[in-house]
């Protein structure tokens, strides 16, 4: 009896069935390489695109809070609310629109008076004088560059005094 041995390839087929092999391997695994940095990009994009626009939130609520900064000023200095449109900033720093305030324009009455009113536990009279609280709501709306606004209520009051008692 003879035995027959299964016929063994030469060992050049077979390094390069392995060097195939290997190519195959490296060729999926820079495939997933690829498609990660791709993903992690579009990632990268987003993250992006959601800080700008936050940003650009922040910088038209700061506009509307120096917009109301401004109206108590004048509220202070001349005892009625007024506030002039203005914008903010320097153009180096905001090349593409400056930010600014205003009115509200999306109401038709941004200051309303509400009234004059005693300040509650407050019945001092000093020197002959009372003390009576005027109250205003003011609506100002703060603007950023790329159109973000930001719209804020508030009731501002002047404490004043009547000498005629």
């Amino acid at each position: 009896m003879t035995r027959h041995q299964p016929k063994r390839p030469d060992r050049s087929q077979c390094s390069k069935r392995r060097s195939g092999f290997a190519m195959i391997i490296c060729a999926v695994l820079l495939m997933a390489m690829t498609l990660m940095a791709l993903s992690t990009m579009d990632v990268v994009g987003r993250d992006q695109t959601v800080a700008g626009y936050q940003s650009r939130k922040s910088i038209s609520l700061y506009a509307a809070e120096a917009g109301l900064a401004e109206v108590l000023r004048v509220l202070e200095t001349t005892g009625t609310p007024n506030l002039t449109a203005a914008s903010l900033g320097d153009t180096s720093i905001f090349p593409h629109g400056l930010p600014g305030y205003a009115l509200d324009p999306t109401v038709a009455d941004p200051i309303d008076d509400l009234g004059t009113t005693g300040i509650s536990g407050q019945t001092a009279n000093v020197g002959g004088s009372s003390y009576q609280l005027h109250l205003f709501r003011v609506r100002v709306q703060g603007t950023a560059p790329g159109a973000v606004t930001t719209r804020i209520e508030v009731a501002l009051g002047v404490v004043s005094s009547n000498t005629s008692q």
